[in-house]
């Protein structure tokens, strides 16, 4: 990769890490919260490939203004929880 007349090789933790600290960025422009960040991963990824993730947040963290926690959620609790709080209001008081 080229960055600035220099060439490095970088690792798919520090690729991800860069577009996850690009996305924080967007966020804090926005002037949105961002206390704690959890990514949606998909059921099949394996238990190396959760942890590349995991490092990926913690180096993007570091390269944050703000500190936040982290956490992976697999896609299918992440579904779950997103229809629990979005559709809440749907549901009749008893």
């Amino acid at each position: 990769m080229g960055h600035h007349q220099k060439r490095e090789k970088l690792l798919p933790e520090q690729i991800t890490a860069a577009f996850l600290t690009k996305i924080n960025e967007i966020v804090q422009l926005n002037k949105l919260s961002s206390k704690f960040l959890a990514l949606a991963v998909p059921d099949y990824l394996t238990h190396h490939e959760r942890k590349g993730l995991m490092d990926s947040l913690l180096i993007a963290r570091e390269n944050s203004t703000e500190k936040y926690g982290v956490q992976l959620v697999n896609e299918s609790a992440a579904i779950g929880l997103d229809y629990g709080f979005y559709k809440k209001n749907e549901f009749p008081e008893k």
